[in-house]
């Protein structure tokens, strides 16, 4: 089942895989202005409580995507020159580790 919390229809490109620290720390990835890209968000869940377990982010490549999410996972399309942790956090209602 789908989470409505999340209700994005941004279409953006299926990406390559990268570090979980290029979304930690955007200086250090390797970026083009304008870019789109995506965050794969992982959770792990304690009891009722939803942690997330770790969040991939990577580059636009070609093939079509869209965001969605699960309640084990969310896949998160970002089409602005500012996806980063502050974007990720308006998007995910737990800290991420």
């Amino acid at each position: 089942m789908f989470d409505a919390s999340i209700v994005e229809s941004t279409i953006c490109h299926k990406c390559t895989r990268c570090t979980s620290d290029w979304c930690r720390y955007p200086g250090s990835r390797q970026y083009e202005e304008g870019q789109e890209c995506f965050f794969e968000i992982r959770y792990t869940y304690y009891g009722n409580k939803q942690i997330v377990d770790y969040v991939n982010a990577g580059a636009l490549s070609d093939s079509s995507c869209y965001s969605f999410s699960t309640s084990s996972y969310a896949y998160l399309c970002c089409g602005q020159d500012y996806c980063n942790e502050d974007w990720l956090s308006e998007h995910i209602a737990t800290p991420y580790i």
